[in-house]
């Protein structure tokens, strides 16, 4: 080797020495320095996007692929996912869970819902509980009300024949108690009518003559029963022991083969005293249609 190129040689080490700053810039230092920055700056886009602070974006990586929905009967699940707002390609970071279930409660049929999100195959599920129907009530318009009396929805007009109708209640029997009560109670007469439906379900009589209606009158309530229909007007107390009475007379009161178009068990001035209006079997003229007597037992 010439002294020259000894010397050039030299020359550059003595360099590499004297200025470490130029040394430090090896492909290894930057790596060593600028791969946990990249992924601070990352994590802080994150933090921000889930706010909502800066745009979201997944470059494809946590896009939406696809929405399930569970557990829904009345509603179709294709409304549960309109109703949603989520649609194929949307971010999954950026997606607020808890105002997708809202936006389903919103529909008629559900109670309850809840969104989860996969982050590994990229689809959402929303599972939904829906309203049971515990009767119909007539306020003008037929209004299904679920086991707390709440009214969710308008009713088919063929579903008399299919629950309970209850009739002489209002509008305002009917309207939500203010957000500030801790404790949603039923409205008195809903309360009531739910009451008189339970108790005659689960009644013996109930066996013998189908519950139809239930009617809230001035002077308390009736019921609607059986294929006749009869009308049994029962007041506002006392119900069961009016129920067992009637029980026990049932079957007497149709060996007549005359139909009890209307029992009354409300006299309250003798209440042994049952007053039944029967339909006659042939009647001859308009005024002959109805027979009424009364009975005591």
């Amino acid at each position: 080797m010439t002294p020259q190129r000894t010397a050039n040689i030299l020359v550059r080490k003595n360099r590499k020495l004297e200025n470490p700053a130029e040394n430090a810039q090896s492909p290894w230092n930057f790596r060593r320095f600028f791969v946990p920055a990249l992924l601070v700056l990352a994590l802080a886009y994150a933090a921000l996007a889930w706010e909502g602070i800066v745009p979201v974006s997944s470059f494809g990586l946590l896009e939406l692929d696809r929405v399930f929905v569970s557990g829904s009967e009345k509603t179709p699940d294709r409304a549960v996912i309109f109703q949603s707002g989520l649609t194929s390609g949307m971010d999954l970071l950026g997606m607020d869970m808890p105002h997708v279930a809202h936006r389903v409660e919103e529909l008629p049929w559900v109670a309850k819902a809840d969104a989860t999100r996969n982050w590994l195959d990229r689809t959402v599920t929303i599972s939904v509980a829906e309203h049971k129907v515990a009767a119909v009530a007539d306020v003008g318009a037929l209004v299904y009300l679920d086991a707390e009396g709440r009214a969710f929805k308008l009713a088919d007009s063929d579903s008399t024949g299919e629950f309970v109708v209850i009739r002489g209640l209002t509008p305002a029997d009917l309207e939500e108690p203010p957000e500030t009560e801790q404790v949603k109670k039923k409205n008195e007469n809903v309360s009531n009518a739910f009451d008189i439906m339970q108790l005659y379900r689960e009644h013996p009589l109930s066996k013998r003559a189908e519950l139809r209606e239930v009617l809230l009158e001035t002077t308390g309530f009736a019921l609607v029963v059986g294929s006749v229909p009869t009308k049994v007007i029962v007041g506002d107390d006392d119900w069961r022991r009016k129920l067992d009475r009637l029980d026990a007379n049932w079957a007497e009161l149709f060996l007549r083969e005359r139909k009890p178009l209307r029992i009354n068990m409300n006299n309250r001035n003798r209440s042994e005293k049952i007053s039944i209006r029967f339909q006659a079997p042939k009647p001859e003229s308009i005024e002959e249609e109805f027979a009424e007597e009364e009975v005591e037992r």
